[in-house]
């Protein structure tokens, strides 16, 4: 795998601003992550006619980038292998189906193995019964034994007996022709933002009627429910079902995550005997190279000032466009990236980790990362050790941070005893060389 022991390139780039993250974990067992960055595997489930009277097909997806995937060498090439097991289970937890499938990664060079632009995608289909279910899955890298557990809720709907229906949604980043027919690249991700070309979405509409038209309206759902991109396609009907592909051009909106809400409207004759249906499909805008955990644009630069100068925190805001902000946020992090030629930027990662730790571990009456505690441990990383007196006689609940690499015991006081701890002391000459 990719080698990520660049503390000391960290360091070089931003001196005291940003301390090494690697050092203190097994020592302050309350403040620390996990070793090990967890796996990133996307998981996808999507149902649809098939055509029987009876029952469904549930088609699903795991896709795994080869920077997630533990690489041997094999004489000329690198091999990854890695097992899935899918259990199906009825509204009573009974098992109804289970699969288990191998699927194997191969590439003849390095670089390629590291690389997060590639990956591997495996499918498997399971005929279910209308109803509720619970998917139990479990994804397992055969090299290195790290295990991934997910367990999500679906629901197969009746198409047979319904008036009308929308399949689920399926996200399409790439679609071609070969010998007459269509070549789909799913996207399972459900990350459309870096999709320069757009995207389409697609679906099938079975009417029970026979409608003349359909009219497919879509809309972009944010999270205060609000529409920020709305659409429409008419398609003539030939058949009592058809496979509908809808191009999204690039849109042009904030990063965040959003609901594809999709409604069929029946036209002509015979509509007002076809019902309108809705299907929904949830999916993020996320530019490459940001850190997952990033979901607002605008939150994200509000929490660079800890690192960022205050005239470079106004130009990004200045920004006229949504594009022109991510790019002068791209920007910035750029020149702190010590591994230019890679695709991933060290320093990035690492704040957002801290800012995302903190904002899990110091969220009160603020969000973490606003917190004095918060902001020690973006700044610092977490202490070498730390003493807490909770419960003292004779003074109010505190904590000392201790950092070896500065020199500094920390101490925070808990004034209230509701657990917002302040800072009490730090040494001026560090303090002032930090940017505010």
């Amino acid at each position: 795998m990719k080698c990520t022991h660049v503390v000391s390139k960290i360091l070089m780039f931003l001196g005291i601003i940003l301390y090494p993250s690697l050092r203190g974990y097994a020592q302050i067992e309350a403040y620390s992550e996990s070793g090990e960055n967890p796996l990133e595997v996307f998981i996808d489930a999507m149902s649809f006619s098939t055509g029987d009277s009876t029952n469904a097909r549930l088609d699903m997806y795991v896709q795994v980038g080869y920077d997630q995937l533990s690489f041997i060498r094999m004489k000329q090439s690198y091999t990854a292998q890695y097992e899935v097991t899918v259990g199906v289970y009825d509204d009573r937890d009974r098992m109804v189906i289970e699969k288990t499938w191998n699927d194997r990664a191969t590439t003849d060079t390095f670089d390629v193995s590291i690389s997060p632009q590639y990956y591997i995608m495996s499918e498997r289909s399971f005929t279910l019964k209308p109803g509720a279910y619970t998917l139990k899955i479990n994804y397992l890298d055969l090299e290195s034994k790290r295990e991934l557990q997910e367990t999500r809720k679906i629901h197969i709907p009746d198409y047979a007996h319904r008036q009308t229906e929308l399949s689920d949604i399926m996200l399409v980043s790439k679609l071609t022709m070969e010998d007459n027919r269509r070549i789909l690249t799913p996207n399972i991700s459900g990350n459309v933002g870096n999709l320069e070309g757009g995207f389409y979405l697609f679906f099938e509409y079975y009417p029970v009627g026979k409608p003349d038209s359909v009219e497919f309206r879509y809309s972009f759902i944010d999270s205060k429910r609000e529409k920020v991109y709305t659409g429409s396609s008419i398609r003539h009907i030939e058949s009592q079902g058809i496979q509908e592909f809808i191009k999204i051009d690039s849109v042009n909106v904030p990063m965040g995550d959003y609901t594809i809400n999709l409604e069929s409207h029946p036209r002509g004759r015979n509509a007002d005997t076809v019902f309108v249906s809705t299907s929904r499909k949830q999916i993020s805008l996320h530019w490459r190279g940001m850190p997952l955990s990033i979901r607002d644009l605008d939150e994200a630069i509000n929490q660079m000032k800890y690192i960022a100068q205050d005239a470079e925190l106004d130009s990004l805001f200045e920004a006229q466009t949504v594009s022109e902000k991510q790019k002068r946020f791209m920007d910035f992090w750029k020149k702190k990236d010590p591994t230019p030629g890679t695709p991933k930027n060290e320093i990035m990662d690492e704040y957002y980790r801290r800012v995302a730790f903190a904002n899990k571990r110091f969220t009160r009456y603020r969000p973490g990362w606003k917190t004095d505690m918060g902001m020690i441990y973006i700044i610092f990383g977490p202490p070498n050790s730390v003493d807490r007196h909770p419960f003292e006689m004779d003074s109010k609940p505190y904590e000392v941070w201790t950092y070896d690499d500065i020199k500094q015991s920390l101490i925070f006081v808990d004034e209230t005893g509701f657990g917002d701890y302040r800072l009490q002391n730090l040494d001026w000459e560090i303090w002032r060389r930090l940017p505010h």
